[in-house]
């Protein structure tokens, strides 16, 4: 049973203390627990984008988007919605 990929990017960017299962729409998984600000950056990789697209695409501020991948600050829910929306 395939992972829908809007559900995958969901759960690898909004439960930080489950095991997370990374690129599992391309049939390799890998297994960790890792922050928030690593599954950002993973799900940027994997839709080849950079921070300042997703900054543009979300209305989301750079400085946030960077504290977001640095770990300084956790990303609301509305704004989860919004980053996932964006990456999907």
């Amino acid at each position: 049973m395939s992972i829908p990929y809007f559900s995958f990017l969901t759960f690898l960017l909004c439960y930080p203390n489950i095991i997370s299962i990374i690129n599992a729409s391309k049939g390799c998984v890998a297994m960790s627990k890792e922050g928030f600000g690593t599954r950002l950056q993973q799900a940027l990789e994997l839709n080849n984008m950079k921070a300042i697209e997703l900054s543009e695409r979300t209305g989301i501020s750079r400085g946030a988007l960077s504290s977001y991948i640095s770990g300084r600050w956790k990303a609301k829910q509305g704004n989860l919605y919004r980053i996932a929306k964006a990456l999907n």
